[in-house]
Protein backbone atom coordinates (compact mmCIF):
# COMPACT_ATOMS: atom_id res chain seq x y z
CA UNK A 1 0.00 0.00 0.00
CA UNK A 2 1.43 3.19 -0.79
CA UNK A 3 0.70 6.61 0.79
CA UNK A 4 0.57 10.04 -1.17
CA UNK A 5 3.12 11.77 1.24
CA UNK A 6 2.10 15.11 -0.58
CA UNK A 7 -1.68 14.36 0.51
CA UNK A 8 -0.52 13.86 4.13
CA UNK A 9 1.29 16.83 4.25
CA UNK A 10 -1.40 18.69 3.35
CA UNK A 11 -3.39 17.40 5.62
CA UNK A 12 -1.87 17.94 8.16
CA UNK A 13 -0.91 21.73 6.80
CA UNK A 14 -4.96 22.19 6.64
CA UNK A 15 -5.00 21.04 9.97
CA UNK A 16 -2.50 23.10 11.35
CA UNK A 17 -4.33 25.96 10.01
CA UNK A 18 -7.79 24.81 11.74
CA UNK A 19 -6.14 25.05 15.15
CA UNK A 20 -4.63 28.39 13.93
CA UNK A 21 -7.65 29.23 13.42
CA UNK A 22 -9.34 28.58 16.55
CA UNK A 23 -6.46 30.02 18.63
CA UNK A 24 -6.68 33.31 16.41
CA UNK A 25 -10.16 33.43 17.14
CA UNK A 26 -10.20 32.31 21.15
CA UNK A 27 -7.05 35.28 21.32
CA UNK A 28 -9.74 37.62 19.46
CA UNK A 29 -12.10 36.97 22.13
CA UNK A 30 -10.25 36.74 24.89
CA UNK A 31 -9.00 40.37 24.03
CA UNK A 32 -12.80 41.13 23.63
CA UNK A 33 -13.51 39.92 26.89
CA UNK A 34 -10.96 41.86 28.62
CA UNK A 35 -11.69 45.40 27.02
CA UNK A 36 -15.12 44.52 27.86
CA UNK A 37 -14.00 44.29 31.79
CA UNK A 38 -11.83 47.51 31.45
CA UNK A 39 -14.04 49.61 30.22
CA UNK A 40 -15.57 49.00 33.71
CA UNK A 41 -12.66 48.89 35.73
CA UNK A 42 -9.40 50.34 34.20
CA UNK A 43 -6.86 48.32 36.48
CA UNK A 44 -8.17 44.67 35.26
CA UNK A 45 -5.03 43.44 33.70
CA UNK A 46 -5.58 39.83 33.13
CA UNK A 47 -8.66 37.27 32.56
CA UNK A 48 -7.67 34.32 34.99
CA UNK A 49 -10.27 32.11 34.54
CA UNK A 50 -14.23 32.32 33.01
CA UNK A 51 -17.55 30.21 33.20
CA UNK A 52 -19.63 30.57 30.36
CA UNK A 53 -22.78 29.93 32.73
CA UNK A 54 -23.34 31.05 35.88
CA UNK A 55 -26.71 31.67 38.40
CA UNK A 56 -26.82 33.99 41.53
CA UNK A 57 -28.40 32.66 44.99
CA UNK A 58 -28.60 35.07 47.92
CA UNK A 59 -28.79 33.26 51.15
CA UNK A 60 -31.61 34.60 53.08
CA UNK A 61 -31.08 34.20 56.72
CA UNK A 62 -34.07 34.86 58.03
CA UNK A 63 -35.78 32.32 56.09
CA UNK A 64 -32.87 29.85 56.02
CA UNK A 65 -32.96 29.51 52.54
CA UNK A 66 -31.78 30.50 49.23
CA UNK A 67 -33.25 33.09 46.87
CA UNK A 68 -32.35 33.10 43.26
CA UNK A 69 -31.28 36.55 41.59
CA UNK A 70 -32.64 38.00 38.17
CA UNK A 71 -28.52 37.50 37.89
CA UNK A 72 -27.20 34.91 34.86
CA UNK A 73 -24.54 35.09 32.61
CA UNK A 74 -20.68 34.80 32.13
CA UNK A 75 -18.71 34.67 34.91
CA UNK A 76 -14.78 36.06 34.88
CA UNK A 77 -11.83 36.18 37.31
CA UNK A 78 -9.88 38.38 37.23
CA UNK A 79 -6.45 40.10 38.25
CA UNK A 80 -5.87 44.12 38.76
CA UNK A 81 -2.99 46.13 38.52
CA UNK A 82 -3.30 47.42 42.13
CA UNK A 83 -5.30 46.72 45.54
CA UNK A 84 -7.60 44.85 45.49
CA UNK A 85 -5.92 42.27 42.94
CA UNK A 86 -8.58 39.80 42.35
CA UNK A 87 -12.29 39.86 42.04
CA UNK A 88 -14.42 38.46 39.79
CA UNK A 89 -17.61 39.75 37.67
CA UNK A 90 -20.80 38.06 36.29
CA UNK A 91 -22.19 40.16 33.17
CA UNK A 92 -25.82 38.85 33.40
CA UNK A 93 -27.68 37.64 30.60
CA UNK A 94 -30.84 38.15 31.89
CA UNK A 95 -30.68 41.81 33.46
CA UNK A 96 -28.87 44.86 33.35
CA UNK A 97 -27.20 43.94 36.48
CA UNK A 98 -23.25 43.57 36.78
CA UNK A 99 -22.31 41.88 39.69
CA UNK A 100 -18.60 43.16 40.52
CA UNK A 101 -17.40 40.99 44.01
CA UNK A 102 -13.56 42.10 44.94
CA UNK A 103 -11.70 39.22 46.67
CA UNK A 104 -10.11 40.02 50.12
CA UNK A 105 -8.95 37.71 52.39
CA UNK A 106 -11.43 37.96 54.87
CA UNK A 107 -13.79 35.99 52.51
CA UNK A 108 -14.42 32.22 53.13
CA UNK A 109 -15.49 29.83 50.24
CA UNK A 110 -17.21 26.64 50.40
CA UNK A 111 -17.32 24.00 48.15
CA UNK A 112 -20.06 20.80 48.84
CA UNK A 113 -19.31 17.49 47.53
CA UNK A 114 -22.61 17.51 47.83
CA UNK A 115 -23.15 20.18 45.23
CA UNK A 116 -20.75 19.66 42.66
CA UNK A 117 -21.66 22.90 41.10
CA UNK A 118 -22.31 25.26 43.52
CA UNK A 119 -19.98 27.67 45.28
CA UNK A 120 -20.57 29.40 48.46
CA UNK A 121 -19.05 32.24 49.64
CA UNK A 122 -18.95 34.73 52.68
CA UNK A 123 -18.15 38.51 52.39
CA UNK A 124 -18.06 40.77 55.43
CA UNK A 125 -20.52 43.46 54.05
CA UNK A 126 -19.17 46.39 56.56
CA UNK A 127 -16.80 46.55 53.63
CA UNK A 128 -17.05 47.95 49.95
CA UNK A 129 -16.87 44.46 48.38
CA UNK A 130 -20.08 44.05 46.11
CA UNK A 131 -20.90 47.13 44.13
CA UNK A 132 -23.54 46.31 40.97
CA UNK A 133 -23.69 48.79 37.77
CA UNK A 134 -27.58 49.74 38.16
CA UNK A 135 -27.62 51.93 41.99
CA UNK A 136 -31.59 51.27 42.16
CA UNK A 137 -31.40 47.78 42.45
CA UNK A 138 -33.55 45.14 44.60
CA UNK A 139 -30.45 43.43 45.39
CA UNK A 140 -30.08 43.52 49.42
CA UNK A 141 -27.04 43.26 51.16
CA UNK A 142 -26.09 39.88 52.19
CA UNK A 143 -23.36 38.19 53.45
CA UNK A 144 -23.67 34.81 51.88
CA UNK A 145 -24.04 33.93 48.25
CA UNK A 146 -23.88 31.56 46.04
CA UNK A 147 -22.46 30.60 42.30
CA UNK A 148 -24.69 28.13 40.74
CA UNK A 149 -22.38 26.72 37.43
CA UNK A 150 -24.18 25.03 34.70
CA UNK A 151 -21.35 23.03 33.92
CA UNK A 152 -19.96 21.24 37.00
CA UNK A 153 -16.69 21.35 34.91
CA UNK A 154 -16.33 25.10 35.54
CA UNK A 155 -16.16 25.41 39.43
Amino acid sequence: MTTNISSLTNTNRASMMNSATDNNEEDQLNRINLQALQNRDPYISKIVDQAQRVCVYQFMAEKREWERRELEGTLFVYERLCEPYHGFVILSTVSRETFVQIIKPSMEFKHSPNYEAFLQYKVDVGGNSITKSNSNSNFPPSDIYGIWFISKNDC
